[in-house]
This record gives C-alpha cells, structure tokens and sequence, in this order.
C-alpha cells in the first residue's frame, strides 16, 4: 500500500497551493503475478481528470512512501493509474475507479498488472463452449458450458444451468457464482418434446447484449457435437428482473455459432450444429438467418456465400452489417474438414455479396472491428484439407 500527500486546486480558494489530500493507493497484483513488484525498477502516478491528466514520476515502488503530488484540478470524479517501469520499458499498468475526494484521506484501489501477460481467474467450477457477455458496468455475465472438463462426441459430458459474475472494478477481478434463475431447460422446447434426455444445461449457446440492456439468450444443445437435444428457440432475459421471454423460434436449430448485432437492432445468427434427427449424427447448418428481438421474429434464410457454415469469425461493421470469414465445410458427413478463406457481407437489410477473403484459412477464429475501420481476425485453427478438393472458397 503506498500513500501520497495531494493537493488539490478548487474553485474560489486562493492558496495556489489548493487542499490538501492525503491520498491512500491500495495496490494489488493478480494471483499468477505476486512477484510483479520485485521487477519494477520505478513508477508514474497518473492523475487523470475529465480536463487532461498529470504524471508524477515516482523514484521507488517502496510502500508507506509519501512523495507530495500537486493536483491542479478538483479531485471529483478523477481516476488514478500507475504505469511500472524496468529500464525505461513499460511492463505493468493499473487504473483505479473514478474517486472524489470527500474528505482529507481518500482511498483508491487498483490492479497492477503486467501489459504482456493474461490474468487468469478461478471459475466457481469449470466451463467450456459456455456464454459471456458484457454487462457494461465493469462486470461479465456468464452461462451455461460443459463443467466436467472433458470434450466427448457423446452425451457423457456434465453440463450446468447457472449462471456466474466476473468483475473488473474496485480491486482485483473476481469470478463468483450468481443467483440468476436457471437457464430454460432444452428437454421442454417444443421439438425437444418426447426425449428421455431430461439434461438441465446447456452449451454453444449465445449470449447478446441487447439496447436496452437485456440480454438474448439463444440456440445452445446438450452436449459438444452431439444435438439430439439442440434448440430453435431464442429468448430476451432481463437481469434486472430475471425473466426469460421466448421469442419465435429459428429457423433451424443452431449451436456452437456466432450471433452478431447488425446495424439495425436485429442479430445475424450464423451457421452452427444442429440435428440430423438420428440420435448418433449431428449437422452443419448451411445458412444464416436473421432475428429480431424487439419483434420476437425470425428473419428469412441468407445462403452463405463462400464462408465456411462452421468455426467462422464474424464481427460487426456497423451500418454496413455484419462481416463473416473463415470456417470449414465438410462433403459428407464423416471426415474431413475442410477450411475456407472466403468473406462474406451480410448488410444491414440482409443483402449478402462476397467480400475480400483472408490471405490464410481460418477455423474458429475471433474477430473485432479495428478504430480505423478495419478487421482483426486472430486465433484459431488450420485443418488439412481433403486432396483434390478446393481450398478458396
């Protein structure tokens, strides 16, 4: 804990030197990061104001050091971040939450963290192929996913229901289980009727932040490439009032596919798993289609193009829709996969034309929208191909 004498410079006081805070800067380091303090040779304490922000270059990391620091403007609503340094060379930064100072101490508290290096967290219990989204206030909703840690081609996996908190705010992140009623049961969907597989969870569901900060809730099966039991259905979930309203069922169903907020309000459904309707086979599902969550309406189908109907990338591009690359096709129902490079443009009305197709094919990879406009696409998997088949769709 390191603890700084400030003062602050408020409106009507005529002592240039302002008041005087005593300012109590609680620094914690992630748990896989305990030894980040021995490497950090010297600090900057940043003051950050909605006018501009201030940097104090501080000689020691020494905790219980009071070096006098001079803030020129009021201390409301300010955040303070210190950036660690060895040999000139940056290698940690943390950022507090926004502060005012109400009185003369004032604490914040932030995580120092190096700018390299992944912060990994304990979940509740294990996940994979689960839902998480952003809640917008530093917290990350989570659901559903495979629990027992093992990734089969049959229905012996654990899957979960529940729901869990991951928060990036006042201190060091944390994962924490959540009181949110259960996700809806696959079995009671209506075309899921009449199985004996009563499985409570799911996994390779979607979760999407809607504008009014609900949340869509959709698609998802029982088990990882194994969709006897997959769903059609989408539903708008209210975390404020943890309610679940089905909205029109899908098309097809889908699991395991991106859904991606277009321009308009609706979300692009892309791609996925579904089923066969033979308990053994599972498969790719060839097209798009588009949903309307304010309606509860399922758009009409959009053939892709030369974008793989499996492990796509997909990211929004604004007014000009959504972008989908990558992914992997199959021509039978056995092995092999194989990989595409093309892109395809899915526009805000739902038009689709073929777009530029990445240099390399790509398989499950990730994709964001760059500030320049452009795209990042990174990650994800190459398979080898089939001989004699083309690789360039």
């Amino acid at each position: 804990m390191w603890f700084f004498q400030m003062a602050a410079c408020l409106p009507g006081m005529s002592d240039d030197r302002g008041q005087a805070f005593s300012l109590q800067l609680d620094v914690e380091t992630p748990l896989n990061q305990t030894d980040l303090l021995n490497e950090i040779e010297s600090l900057d304490l940043i003051v950050e104001y909605g006018s501009g922000a201030q940097t104090f270059s501080l000689s020691s990391v020494d905790a219980g050091s009071s070096p006098e620091v001079l803030a020129v403007d009021p201390l409301e609503d300010v955040t303070v971040a210190l950036a660690g340094y060895r040999d000139d060379e940056l290698i940690a930064f943390g950022r507090s939450a926004p502060i005012t100072a109400t009185q003369d101490t004032i604490t914040a508290n932030l995580v120092l963290a190096r700018v390299d290096d992944f912060i990994w967290l304990d979940m509740p219990e294990p996940r994979s192929f689960g839902a998480v989204v952003p809640a917008g206030d530093g917290r990350f909703w989570i659901s559903g996913g495979i629990t027992d840690g093992t990734i089969r081609y049959n229905r012996s996996q654990t899957v979960t229901d529940t729901w869990a908190v991951a928060s990036i705010v006042d201190g060091l992140p944390t994962i924490e289980p959540l009181d949110f009623p259960p996700l809806p049961p696959l079995w009671e969907e209506p075309n899921n009727q009449g199985t004996s597989l009563e499985i409570a969870g799911r996994a390779g569901h979607v979760m999407t932040p809607l504008a009014d900060g609900a949340l869509l809730v959709g698609g998802g099966t029982a088990a990882f490439m194994d969709t006897q039991l997959t769903s059609e259905l989408n539903y708008r979930f209210d975390p404020s009032e943890q309610t679940y309203t089905p909205l029109a069922a899908m098309n097809r169903a889908r699991s395991f596919h991106p859904a991606i907020p277009m321009g308009l309000g609706e979300i692009l459904m892309v791609g996925g798993m579904g089923y066969t309707g033979e308990v053994e086979f599972f498969q790719f599902t060839e097209d798009m289609e588009v949903v309307d969550p304010t309606l509860g309406a399922a758009g009409p189908y959009l053939t892709r193009l030369v974008s793989g109907p499996e492990g796509a990338a997909a990211a929004s591009v604004g007014e000009d829709g959504v972008l989908v690359c990558g992914g992997f096709y199959t021509t039978s129902t056995s092995l092999p996969f194989v990989p595409v490079h093309g892109c395809d443009l899915v526009g805000p009305n739902g038009d689709l034309s073929e777009a530029t197709a990445m240099e390399h094919a790509i398989v499950y990879g990730q994709m964001v929208r760059l500030g320049d406009g452009g795209m990042l696409v990174t990650g994800g998997v190459e398979l080898a191909h089939e001989e004699g088949l083309p690789n360039d769709r």
